[in-house]
């Protein structure tokens, strides 16, 4: 884990009812006070680093989105899920 980051986000597409071959990008966004504060506020679009996952961490609490991406002939599909970090809970969620 990088330096200073508390919080490990593991973000992971477990279906898709797009047809093979797509291209899979993501948006993490930080929002808040917290990040604003910090500077930290962020949304540019990036690759998958493994098929279907994406790893961030986060030093802090607050406002975290994350978006994914289906790109195939054109045509963008996406979803969203919420990501509301803190010190005292874990959450799962399973977004369809």
């Amino acid at each position: 884990m990088p330096a200073g980051a508390f919080w490990r986000l593991r973000v992971e597409v477990t279906s898709c009812s797009v047809g093979e071959s797509y291209m899979l990008k993501w948006k993490v966004l930080n929002r808040g006070p917290e990040a604003g504060r910090r500077d930290k506020i962020r949304g540019q679009i990036v690759d998958s680093g493994k098929q279907g996952v994406r790893i961030e961490h986060s030093d802090f609490k607050g406002e975290h989105v994350v978006e994914c991406y289906v790109v195939k002939d054109g045509v963008v599909a996406r979803d969203r899920i919420d990501v509301p970090v803190s010190n005292t809970s874990i959450k799962t969620a399973n977004v369809s």
